[in-house]
């Protein structure tokens, strides 16, 4: 005997949010009222272009406005009422369900990714002579058209250009710069945008009344940031949430979306943020970890550490900025950052996630590299600005005077510390020495023009308040207590200046200030231009005054380009005597033997005069420094008369460690 109880019906396929609340006409798509308003004018007017590009990142409605793209351009009701396209369409139109569901006979959809060849094109070029079967159109959605090769492009050129009237062509794509600019041309291009995160909250609160499920206005918010301006991502999270909800009787909670997706609660980043920024290391250090533990991903943390910087800033900048996104209570706390925290602090925190979130992507261990980003930014929050500490120095010098600002170490700036009465001379002498610029010795042959060396920690230490201006001897003296550290070992061959010469980089103007305008602020005008001979042969006006000096040589030769010569003459020779026309030096053992004859015959065709110049090696007379062993001692000086001023005492004493290493005039900068 047969069963007759009728069979269950099967179930249908549950269908995903993003499908199943796909727009279906223009009123329906938010984020895009440009494009939107751009078509309905279009279409009302009758300026209907035959092809359209449409770009932008994924999930934010691309495909889907091509498909009702094709329908207005095939809108028809079965009364006859509409006879052309349209974008105003209320119902469903004889054509609209069969394009909506990707299966009309005259609405083509390809997918370049994988029907890439200039075979699949050729199907769509001998397919277009012939008319619409059923529509008024024969529409091609050519999705991911980047995936073309140059060969399909190429293939479809001329049929996009003149395509017969009945044709219509719509291509999507998310990387628009990979598209010929040939078939751009030949297309109306509408760059859809990301949608905002409110619009896309609001969409997803009427999504979640229709499914008849409840999420908190948090959980929401958190979903519209996470989407990144996708509605299609938003959809899938929210879906994805719902079921880790199950029925439950509170709904999606914030809590049930941030265990999801890995991130931390928002009031708890507040609170990271706070501690960072004024400098409490453990507390931070602590939740950090415990956010860890809890799952929270490192890179997600800096990520919303940086959000919240870039919020705060956005709430210093606009009054009374209104973002839904944010809860009242992370609003609250907002304003209050906002308030209390200076824009260099905030520019600065930016600056140094962003730098710190590239360390973590590609860092062994993403936590430890979080954790030392943290770090820095803790340590940084905790320093003074310096136009802080500028104005908190005129506010004392207002209220006190002429009031001494108290050093990094409790004692008065403004009385030098002289051990057992040093005076400054002595001072000088003895914070200058081989021992104090040790880490210099191993760059000293390839910074033969740096004055003084980067590391100057000691300069400020001088105390030259005995010094007015620095006497010879004085010079002499600090020259000479730093020879081991200035001159260079011995160069073998030519070779080995050469390429002294190379690693220097000479030629640049940088270097020329460092190495020369600061020590010969008087050098004369007539070095500024190279020497040349007119036709082979020179007259009294082509020739150079000859320099008057030893420093006035070198800049000479300096501004010839002659190169290794100057090096010679700054650091590997001796001044014996010098007067116009007669050179007298005692060579260094790393010196070119050649080099006085090379000098004689280039200050004789500068000059026009005649010219000697000797080596003695032998000589008693000659003075004991090289002429960069002067500057270097002249810059040290300069340095520490500097740090005398007031100012500068302060300053120093703000920051721990800080040192002056170079005095730039901004007069000479132009």
């Amino acid at each position: 005997m047969s069963d007759d109880k009728p069979k269950p019906k099967p179930q249908a396929a549950y269908q995903v949010l993003a499908r199943k609340y796909r727009p279906h006409n223009f009123e329906d798509m938010i984020g895009h009222d440009a494009m939107v308003q751009t078509l309905q004018n279009a279409f009302e007017t009758g300026r209907i272009a035959q092809a359209y590009i449409l770009t932008g990142v994924r999930g934010i409605g691309k495909t889907t406005t091509a498909r009702i793209l094709a329908r207005a351009l095939n809108y028809e009701l079965a009364d006859g009422s509409v006879t052309k396209p349209t974008t105003i369409m209320p119902k469903l139109g004889i054509h609209c369900q069969d394009i909506m569901d990707s299966r009309h006979i005259d609405v083509f959809e390809m997918d370049a990714a994988s029907r890439t060849g200039i075979g699949d094109i050729r199907e769509i070029i001998e397919s277009v002579r012939y008319k619409p079967v059923d529509a008024r159109y024969k529409v091609y959605i050519i999705d991911e058209v980047h995936m073309l090769t140059t060969a399909a492009f190429n293939g479809l050129l001329k049929t996009l250009e003149e395509p017969p009237e009945h044709v219509k062509f719509i291509f999507a794509t998310t990387e628009i710069q990979k598209i010929p600019v040939t078939v751009l041309s030949r297309c109306q291009r509408f760059d859809l945008r990301r949608i905002d995160a409110q619009q896309l909250k609001d969409l997803f609160a009427e999504i979640a009344v229709k499914e008849g499920v409840k999420v908190s206005d948090d959980a929401l918010a958190i979903i519209a940031q996470a989407s990144e301006g996708s509605a299609r991502d938003g959809l899938s999270i929210l879906d994805q949430a719902i079921a880790m909800a199950g029925g439950a009787k509170d709904g999606v909670s914030d809590e049930n979306v941030r265990q999801m997706l890995g991130i931390a609660d928002r009031m708890r980043i507040f609170d990271l943020f706070e501690n960072l920024m004024q400098g409490k290391l453990p507390e931070a250090l602590a939740e950090f970890k415990n956010q860890y533990d809890e799952g929270a991903d490192p890179l997600r943390i800096l990520a919303e550490l940086a959000e919240i910087s870039h919020w705060i800033t956005r709430l210093k900048v606009i009054e009374n900025l209104q973002d839904n996104v944010w809860s009242k209570e992370a609003h609250d706390k907002g304003n209050e950052f906002a308030a209390k925290l200076s824009m260099r602090s905030l520019a600065k925190a930016w600056q140094m996630l962003l730098k710190g979130m590239d360390e973590v992507k590609n860092a062994p261990k993403p936590f430890a590299a979080a954790e030392m980003a943290l770090i820095r930014l803790g340590y940084g929050a905790q320093l003074p600005n310096p136009d802080d500490v500028i104005k908190k120095l005129i506010a004392q010098k207002a209220q006190t005077g002429a009031a001494s600002p108290q050093s990094a170490d409790g004692t008065p700036a403004s009385q030098p510390q002289n051990n057992g009465g040093t005076s400054g001379v002595s001072a000088i002498s003895q914070s200058v020495t081989p021992q104090s610029l040790a880490s210099e010795a191993s760059n000293s042959t390839t910074n033969l023009l740096s004055f003084p060396p980067s590391n100057t920690a000691t300069a400020v230490q001088m105390q030259p308040s005995a010094i007015s201006e620095p006497t010879p001897e004085i010079i002499d003296q600090i020259a000479k207590d730093n020879v081991v550290e200035l001159r260079p070992e011995p160069a073998k061959t030519q070779n080995d200046l050469s390429q002294y010469a190379d690693n220097l980089s000479i030629d640049s103007d940088q270097n020329d200030d460092a190495a020369f305008y600061d020590i010969a602020e008087a050098a004369p005008s007539e070095f500024e231009q190279p020497y040349t001979k007119n036709n082979g042969s020179a007259t009294a006006s082509d020739y150079i005054y000859s320099p008057n000096n030893f420093e006035d040589l070198v800049i000479l030769v300096r501004k010839q380009r002659e190169l290794l010569l100057s090096l010679e003459l700054l650091g590997n020779v001796l001044l014996i005597s010098y007067k116009i026309g007669e050179i007298h030096l005692k060579p260094l053992p790393q010196a070119d033997k050649n080099m006085p004859k090379q000098l004689m015959a280039l200050l004789s065709e500068w000059t026009g005069e005649n010219w000697l110049v000797t080596f003695d090696p032998r000589s008693q007379s000659a003075e004991t420094t090289t002429l960069r062993e002067k500057l270097f001692a002249k810059k040290q000086i300069k340095l520490a008369k500097f740090s005398q001023e007031d100012l500068i005492k302060y300053t120093l004493a703000q920051f721990d460690g800080a040192i002056i290493s170079e005095i730039i005039d901004l007069n000479d900068m132009d």
